[in-house]
């Protein structure tokens, strides 16, 4: 199993608007850790491409950034 270094920002929009999200390994000021082979990281990866879509322009730019930095991350180390 990889780590993949995830941004706090859209990590915890994304738990707490209840939606399946991968459990947290480690965390520090700026990342959370979580595992590859979690299964609710694709829900996390889908949650974060529509987010990064030009479909949600009028989110917080830092949100949005954010749910950029966290489709990076994952496709990095697991490939999808």
């Amino acid at each position: 199993m990889a780590r993949i270094s995830l941004p706090r920002m859209f990590y915890w929009d994304h738990l707490e608007r209840d939606l399946p999200t991968p459990e947290m390994v480690q965390s520090n000021k700026a990342h959370i850790i979580v595992d590859d082979a979690d299964p609710a990281l694709k829900d996390l990866l889908e949650d974060a491409e529509y987010y990064a879509s030009d479909a949600m322009d009028q989110l917080p730019a830092g949100l949005k950034a954010s749910a950029k930095a966290t489709v990076r991350a994952i496709r990095k180390v697991t490939g999808l």
